[in-house]
């Protein structure tokens, strides 16, 4: 998901946030996991009951696995880009640690997108990969957008 907030020109750089796309939150994440425990829970003492003893270890290992990777996602969830374009400067920050990973001069930045889909910062030899968790419809406009920010921002400046 990008969300763009235009700066007014002079004084206040654009900003993106980018964040994966994600149809729950973590409260609905929590949600399914304990209704799917739940039924998986339920079956396999019916199992059990049933003569089936291997039912409850199955369903435990399941569990933990299912555990794990909701674990994994709800991780990758958390992930935030943060670019800003302003006249003198472009700024990659990535949270939840707010690590600033790219600081450049405006005028020496230039957006690459390749033909692979991915959407790179260049600058006097340093590259970082941004909006990599994108959609590629949502890249393409994105790296778009970012160069015309960028081509503004050559712009107030020169």
């Amino acid at each position: 998901m990008v969300e763009h907030q235009p700066g007014n020109g002079e004084d206040r750089a654009d900003l993106w946030v980018l964040r994966p796309n994600r149809s729950f939150s973590a409260r609905q994440m929590v949600g399914f996991l304990l209704f799917v425990s739940t039924t998986s829970v339920a079956v396999a003492l019916l199992g059990w009951l049933y003569g089936n003893a291997f039912a409850p270890v199955f369903a435990m290992l399941e569990l933990a696995l299912l555990g794990l990777c909701f674990g994994l996602i709800a991780k990758d969830a958390r992930v935030v880009e943060v670019i800003e374009v302003g006249s003198g400067e472009v700024r990659v920050s990535r949270l939840p640690v707010m690590d600033r990973v790219f600081s450049e001069g405006s005028m020496w930045v230039s957006v690459k997108h390749s033909a692979g889909g991915r959407v790179q910062l260049a600058a006097r030899g340093k590259m970082v990969e941004i909006g990599a968790f994108l959609g590629d419809d949502e890249r393409t406009r994105f790296a778009s957008d970012l160069r015309n920010a960028l081509a503004a921002a050559h712009r107030r400046v020169g």
